[in-house]
């Protein structure tokens, strides 16, 4: 496990984050998990696409690159 995750880069959880998870389950218009939100905001402040199997979850919201 530690082979196949050693290249991957950790992403932190940061006040800009948590600023932007907040903005997401304020204005997706409908119910989000905190830790999709998260998820997600975490995406959007490192620029970078989400690889999901859940996509329905993260649908609708704004500036989220789903892959």
């Amino acid at each position: 496990v530690l082979a196949a995750i050693s290249s991957l880069r950790i992403l932190s959880y940061t006040y800009e984050v948590a600023e932007m998870a907040g903005k997401i389950a304020r204005d997706l218009g409908r119910q989000i998990d905190l830790a999709d939100a998260a998820i997600a905001a975490t995406a959007i402040v490192n620029g970078a696409e989400l690889a999901t199997l859940n996509k329905k979850d993260f649908e609708g919201i704004e500036d989220l690159e789903l892959i």
